[in-house]
């Protein structure tokens, strides 16, 4: 296939849309697919949604011709992607993994819920102005920190999964593990935050302990995560800036 015959062909849209040419001054964009000069030959990848290489989807070829054949097929598929998948598509799609990455953003959601200071019976709270007397609490500390702790527990481990799959990835999986990551450092913070303000009724120091692991855990894998991310896209775009 020739250049002029793919960017007529609907599948990469009029204005080349998602099919991107380096070699004619075209800049790098989200969820596109990419034409590069590469190690004397043509190389051929699609974007994630921050512009970075997807490797697994990265080939080389030594003739304009092959590279293009290769880069409708991108379109195509990219195309067909784009069409909205129903519920179930999208959990086969997901896998077994993200589905309990779901469950794990429920879980650590519940976590802090369960500590929040302000799930108070209102139709139990006495007094007025400032006595501070709030009533009871719907989820009371004795049984909720039992499922803090468990919540953060699991919490922690998938943070643990997301740092195996991050660093083997270079793509949207890795940025998607850096979100995970960085999420649950979010709740479990916030957790953190409801269990100081009831902390009168923690009497066991040890249910501290699964929340401030899951933020220390969902910091450090979410920095190193983007850290590599980053090492790895101003690797990527060194030998076309060394061409130009």
């Amino acid at each position: 296939m020739k250049r002029e015959e793919l960017t007529a062909l609907g599948v990469a849209a009029a204005d080349r849309g998602n099919a991107l040419f380096l070699d004619e001054g075209d800049t790098v964009a989200p969820r596109s697919v990419v034409f590069a000069p590469m190690d004397g030959g043509w190389t051929v990848y699609t974007t994630d949604h921050t512009s970075s290489p997807v490797e697994t989807t990265r080939r080389w070829f030594t003739t304009e011709e092959a590279a293009f054949d290769d880069m409708y097929e991108q379109l195509r598929e990219q195309s067909t992607q784009r069409i909205q998948p129903s519920i179930v598509e999208s959990f086969r799609r997901i896998g077994v993994l993200g589905t309990v990455t779901a469950v794990m953003w429920l879980v650590t959601g519940a976590g802090w819920l369960w500590m929040s200071p302000f799930t108070f019976s209102r139709a139990e709270t006495r007094g007025t102005g400032n006595s501070g007397d709030l009533g009871e609490f719907i989820f009371p500390a004795e049984t909720g920190l039992p499922v803090v702790a468990a919540c953060y527990s699991l919490a922690f481990i998938n943070v643990l999964l997301q740092w195996g799959i991050g660093r083997r990835d270079h793509g949207a999986v890795r940025t998607r593990a850096v979100q995970i990551a960085g999420g649950t450092a979010f709740f479990a913070a916030v957790a953190l935050v409801c269990m100081a303000i009831r902390a009168a009724e923690v009497d066991d120091l040890s249910f501290w302990f699964p929340p401030i692991l899951a933020v220390v855990a969902g910091i450090v894998v979410s920095l190193a995560l983007f850290a590599a991310r980053t090492a790895d896209a101003e690797r990527d775009a060194a030998p076309n800036e060394m061409r130009h």
